[in-house]
């Protein structure tokens, strides 16, 4: 159980990530990780199934989730689109790309397919015997996603601490301050954005191995839960440094991951139903901003 939850708390934590840069770091709500998230996950099915390696798989989707969220971004920059609309856009035309991808299928299983995850688990099995007995299957997955994860935490913690990565940081307080130093706002929104969603397909298709399929639907929603993980770290963690918020994000995701689970097994015992989730979900964004409201007038 603390495996499973540890996992997809890591894996939905990248998510959270993306939804961290484009609502919080750039001010710019994003929709299309809801179409960049499956794209990944569909790119990723495709390509093992065809016996590719992850080392020429993981690039590809996040370079393909890098294009989604450049295309928002143009869209915005060039029509003067605001950006929840941009977004809305590019995603309604990723769900037709992702089914065009799976072969005009809405669902592509991976459980009989080589992933990297299973080829990782079955490595550790037949050289590792004894380590494979203890951390058992689940603890394996963790392991590779705890690496993986742990990579890219490391890597947007550097990128953010660049000279591009404090330009972007100004941008999303104040794009006047940015222009006045002879910055392109439309370029860093472009870059942004792109950053953004890239690791949005990288997760896509992290998740897709996990869970063994990739589904053109998968995206629906998932930007509420990620930003319900962001409100909680907020909520918990208080901190003006870059590192420490950057993972908050990883610990309210896994809270939340927490709190889900909890619901789902335990929730039976005062008639909670799967269904109910998604109005919990909502009650608990309310929630949240409220006591952040309350803080910001008592401040």
């Amino acid at each position: 159980m603390i495996f499973s939850i540890l996992t997809e708390g890591l894996l939905y934590g990248g998510l959270s990530l993306s939804v961290y840069l484009s609502f919080r770091l750039l001010n710019f709500p994003d929709l299309t990780i809801d179409g960049s998230f499956p794209l990944g996950a569909v790119i990723a099915a495709s390509m093992f199934a065809s016996g590719y390696s992850a080392i020429a798989i993981y690039p590809f989707v996040f370079f393909a989730g890098v294009l989604a969220g450049m295309i928002t971004a143009a869209i915005h920059n060039k029509f003067s689109v605001p950006p929840l609309l941009a977004g809305i856009i590019t995603m309604t035309m990723l769900y037709s790309v992702n089914i065009r991808i799976l072969g005009n299928r809405s669902n592509f299983p991976l459980l009989r397919i080589d992933t990297a995850i299973s080829r990782f688990t079955n490595f550790v099995e037949s050289s590792l015997p004894e380590l494979f007995q203890v951390l058992s299957k689940n603890g394996i997955r963790l392991s590779y996603v705890l690496f993986v994860i742990i990579l890219m935490i490391a890597v947007v913690i550097y990128l953010l601490y660049t000279r591009l990565g404090l330009v972007l940081r100004a941008m999303g307080d104040n794009e006047k301050v940015v222009i006045s130093y002879g910055y392109s706002v439309r370029r860093l929104k472009l870059v942004g954005i792109g950053l953004a969603n890239g690791i949005a397909g990288l997760i896509g298709a992290l998740v897709a191995q996990n869970q063994g399929f990739a589904d053109v639907g998968m995206g629906r929603g998932v930007i509420i839960g990620a930003l319900v993980s962001v409100l909680i770290g907020e909520f918990i963690f208080k901190t003006d440094k870059i590192y420490f918020q950057v993972l908050r994000v990883f610990i309210g995701t896994i809270l939340f991951q927490s709190i889900l689970f909890l619901g789902r097994y335990y929730g039976y015992t005062v008639q909670l139903i799967p269904t109910d989730l998604q109005l919990l979900v909502g009650l608990t964004i309310i929630f949240l901003l409220a006591i952040q409201q309350l803080r910001k007038r008592n401040a």
